[in-house]
């Protein structure tokens, strides 16, 4: 009883949830397998299961532990309370042009000082430069479903459960942003450290650049004043999209 009440807390749900992510996420890059040079058919059923078997088990608990530890009468209420629904929708995508051109501008200025600090070649993506150009596309495919799956737990559960109030401003917001935010960096450490050949200096400068994208994607999230995350993912993706770009051409 003692343990249920606190899950059930607001910090104890958010602890709850950040342990099991920042846990699988990290588990996840110690199993990875070299990425076949040529594109074929018969390894795509793999590709797919893998994908989902990286993804699926993330929103499952999450789902499952909101509905327990919330009281929510079914899984579609526990869903829809995490933003996946059509209200708000119109208004969550109105942010994502002046929030996504704030991270774009954010992303210049981490580039500018990191340049200065390490020099240009602080921008060698080894592990990216080794991987097929067909690899791009299913990259671009798969962020559909990473990006939805980060900002369901990251600005529909975590932002929006330390939220004092809804709407809320974006000052007495900040809190759950970083705290959120935090959470985003640790539960990629594994992953950059492993695509950069544990590069620490060029880890150090993604983990910066992610913190602080992560910061203003919550408060695109806060500032649309409503529980979607159509506007959070919809930067998340783009994101990741020129993310994809970038590395391939580098």
């Amino acid at each position: 009883m003692v343990l249920t009440d606190r899950l059930s807390s607001k910090w104890g749900g958010v602890l709850a949830v950040s342990a099991f992510v920042i846990f699988w996420f990290n588990l996840l890059p110690l199993f990875a397998v070299p990425v076949p040079s040529t594109f074929s058919f018969d390894f795509l059923p793999g590709l797919i299961l893998g994908n989902l078997l990286t993804l699926g088990p993330v929103l499952l608990f999450l789902f499952a532990f909101v509905r327990k530890y919330e009281g929510k009468g079914s899984l579609r209420a526990a869903i829809a309370s995490l933003g996946w629904n059509r209200t708000g929708i119109r208004r969550s995508l109105v942010w994502v042009v002046p929030f996504f051109l704030l991270i774009i501008l954010s992303q210049l200025v981490v580039s500018e000082v990191a340049v200065g600090v390490f020099g240009s070649g602080v921008f060698y993506y080894p592990y990216q430069s080794s991987l097929p150009r067909w690899y791009a596309i299913q990259s671009v495919v798969y962020a559909v479903f990473s990006s939805l799956t980060e900002e369901t737990v990251g600005v529909a559960y975590i932002v929006d459960r330390l939220m004092p109030t809804h709407p809320a401003t974006l000052r007495s917001a900040s809190g759950a942003v970083l705290v959120r935010a935090l959470v985003a960096v640790l539960y990629h450490f594994t992953t950059y450290l492993v695509l950069f050949r544990f590069s620490l200096a060029l880890a150090m400068v993604n983990f910066v650049s992610a913190f602080v994208t992560f910061v203003i994607i919550g408060f695109a999230y806060v500032r649309s004043g409503t529980r979607n995350i159509a506007g959070p993912w919809a930067i998340h993706y783009m994101l990741d999209v020129l993310m994809v770009l970038e590395t391939y051409t580098l």
